[in-house]
């Protein structure tokens, strides 16, 4: 028997039609609509918002949508959210910005030691900074420095300003050297194509040019092995900065810090480190491989968390590749619609090809081109939802 309310059939089902509409309800948990637009536009927001309670009348349970709405909308979003049983799902991707796009150097052997279900990194061969806290100084010589600008000229032990400890080192009226440099160095020792983190304290007082630098050169000063600077203002309190760079395939090179440039103004130094660390950005990509040994060099398969959920998106195997990461133990939440399943045939396949594949756990309405007018039908086919 069909009757009209409000003008749109309302379809009563049988007990058995009716019972396994529910039991495909229960499996679908998580029921989600997805909205792609701009929700910075506090209209997108207010429009998405909207369509709350025809989602909640038609089974969905959550909303996926792009992280950067609108601030004065957010509370309002969230009531709606609540009134209506929908979790809020945020999105944040952007293929723009994918740093595995990016250029890479080589990171080899770093020691991660596994304890307790955590992996963390151990330095083989650790490095360190010979009096980055500038404490020991003869006069204004720095020890452990073994190469050092004008002490006593352009580069001074002070003790009245310092960040920690009782001495920092100050170099002032760089522009009195013939060649305008300030700096001081010390050897380092490497390991090859492994990731280092320097921080350091700065502070100025009317400094021109405001340009403090931190290089790390190969053994012979002819070549950067670090590409990372910062920018420091004529005059500030002290300020850390952190810097990173790998070793290439250097076992050797030269820290320098100072000016290159100076001329007027003053310029303070303190407690300057050096670490070796472990993986930082790491890139996922065909030629960017990323191995896992274990001390007797056996090679250990990486898999992802089992509390790491899939959103399947994958239209045209329409479940097709749920078995993979059904055996690798995850659940899966099926992507569908796509502007084109105006009934729900295509998400009726997709479940049809996923019978008996555990851990599909829900469904997502998914449209790029903002068509919410299949939300009902399609909720029928996927969950037995809709009016």
């Amino acid at each position: 028997m069909a009757v009209m309310v409000c003008g749109l059939p309302w379809l009563s089902l049988s007990g058995t039609a009716r019972a396994a509409a529910q039991g495909t309800a229960a499996a679908m948990q998580k029921r989600w609509l997805f909205v792609w637009r701009d929700m910075s536009n506090p209209k997108e927001v207010e429009r998405m918002i909207a369509r709350f309670p025809r989602a909640k009348a038609d089974g969905y349970n959550g909303v996926a949508f792009s992280y950067n709405v609108a601030p004065e909308k957010a509370a309002e979003l969230k009531a709606a959210a609540r009134q209506n049983a929908l979790d809020l799902v945020a999105i944040v991707m952007g293929g723009a910005h994918d740093r595995n796009y990016t250029e890479g150097v080589l990171s080899k052997d770093a020691l991660f030691v596994a304890h307790g279900g955590t992996a963390r990194f151990e330095a083989d061969n650790p490095n360190r900074v010979v009096n980055g806290d500038f404490e020991e100084a003869a006069g204004n010589q720095f020890k452990g420095w073994t190469f050092q600008d004008d002490e006593g000229v352009t580069s001074f032990a002070d003790h009245a300003v310092v960040h920690g400890g009782t001495t920092s080192l100050r170099m002032e009226s760089i522009g009195t050297n013939q060649y305008r440099h300030c700096r001081l160095a010390q050897p380092l020792k490497l390991q090859p194509c492994r990731q280092y983190h320097i921080s350091v304290w700065v502070k100025t007082e009317n400094l021109s040019p405001s340009d403090p630098e931190v290089k790390v050169l190969t053994s012979d000063a002819q070549h950067s092995i670090n590409f990372q600077t910062f920018h420091a203002q004529r005059t500030q309190d002290w300020k850390r900065y952190d810097l990173v760079f790998n070793s290439l395939d250097n076992r050797e090179g030269v820290l320098y810090l100072g000016s290159w440039s100076g001329k007027d103004g003053k310029l303070w130094w303190d407690d300057l480190r050096i670490e070796e660390i472990g993986l930082v950005n790491v890139l996922r990509r065909p030629g960017c491989p990323v191995t896992v040994r274990g001390e007797d060099g056996t090679a250990w398969e990486e898999g992802l968390d089992k509390d790491i959920g899939i959103v399947n998106w994958h239209g045209g195997l329409q479940g097709r590749n749920c078995k993979f990461f059904a055996d690798l133990g995850l659940k899966q939440i099926l992507s569908g619609y796509y502007d084109g399943d105006e009934d729900g045939a295509a998400i009726a396949r997709w479940l049809d090809n996923t019978k008996g594949i555990p851990g599909i756990v829900g469904a997502m309405y998914t449209t790029w081109e903002d068509k919410y007018d299949a939300m009902d039908a399609w909720a029928r086919k996927a969950w037995g939802g809709g009016r």
